[in-house]
């Protein structure tokens, strides 16, 4: 969770489409699916909102750039929630292994500070991804 120092005019949840995803996804209960004008980031996002009009106004171009550049970093397997209250859930599935056998502790170490700078990375773009709002 991070939050992002502001309030939002709606939920907005993203949740990337698999590849080998062979039905849809399905909304949450209070959720409605939406469409954000974009086709790039509808081809690669399924999206839900409380209000897709409002969801839609968050959606800005420069915010829409940064999900897609979001998406790409991770490999296509992060999903977003966006929260009214300005709070940001990222879960990202990237199946890395940090600890394997036999490693020595330089090459443990080596490994977490590479997760702890692509995670890093992954709290910049979400920074900068609403900036405007």
């Amino acid at each position: 969770m991070l939050p992002l120092k502001r309030a939002f005019p709606a939920e907005l949840i993203m949740i990337a489409r698999q590849k080998e995803q062979k039905s849809e996804i399905k909304a949450p209960e209070h959720l409605v699916s939406l469409s954000s004008g974009n086709e790039t980031l509808d081809g690669k996002f399924e999206l839900f909102s409380d209000n897709s009009m409002e969801a839609q106004a968050i959606l800005t171009n420069q915010a829409a750039e940064n999900v897609l550049r979001l998406h790409e970093y991770t490999g296509g397997c992060c999903n977003l929630k966006i929260t009214l209250d300005g709070k940001a859930f990222v879960a990202v599935n990237s199946d890395r292994d940090l600890f394997e056998p036999g490693k020595r502790i330089e090459e443990i170490e080596q490994q977490i500070m590479k997760e702890i700078r692509y995670v890093a990375d992954i709290i910049d773009l979400l920074h900068s991804m609403f900036a405007s709002h």
